[in-house]
């Protein structure tokens, strides 16, 4: 239920703002619900908390190939890839 999860998401950043996985969480529910713009907002400010995150980088370069940015979308995808190889 999106619903739910955006309520405890949101619950979870009012108790800590930095809360990265919470903020990765959103965008993951606008991701789903094709909101590639509040998907892109929300994985971004995740990557200000954790730039080292080669999983935020995957889902922003999803949410910019939904959004037909598909040069930004290979760049970060790459990064992600630079980050951690091994992560699928």
């Amino acid at each position: 239920d999106f619903e739910k999860a955006q309520a405890c998401y949101r619950a979870a950043l009012r108790l800590d703002s930095r809360h990265y996985n919470a903020w990765y969480g959103l965008g993951t529910v606008y991701y789903r619900q094709e909101k590639y713009e509040l998907s892109e907002y929300h994985f971004r400010h995740a990557l200000g908390i954790n730039s080292r995150s080669s999983v935020l980088f995957c889902y922003l370069g999803m949410a910019q190939h939904a959004l037909k940015r598909n040069g930004d979308a290979l760049d970060l995808l790459q990064h992600a890839i630079a980050l951690d190889a091994r992560n699928p």
